[in-house]
């Protein structure tokens, strides 16, 4: 869970902002791939990191491991493809 959960949060709290409308995924991996999404995501992996130090890993690999889920994105590279492809199609 860890990051996935907070992020599990982001998309409920969108969703009921949104009056129960579905998620603009698009504007929500922007806003993830810019500054404030990212500083998001790091704080929420380093947040994780502390619990898992606490919990009774050690502190350096707690750390690695949180600088390393921070960084990993692959939902976000998914719709990096999906969009580039329908760029293509639509530039013809």
């Amino acid at each position: 869970t860890g990051v996935g959960w907070d992020l599990a949060f982001l998309d409920m709290g969108l969703h009921i902002e949104g009056g129960g409308q579905a998620i603009d995924r698009n504007a929500r991996n922007t806003w993830l791939e810019s500054d404030e999404g990212k500083a998001f995501l790091h704080a929420c992996a380093n947040s994780w990191g502390d619990a898992h130090a606490a919990a009774g890993e050690e502190s350096d690999i707690a750390h690695t491991m949180a600088v390393r889920t921070a960084n990993f994105q692959p939902q976000l590279d998914r719709q990096r493809q999906i969009n580039r492809a329908a760029r293509q199609v639509s530039d013809g």
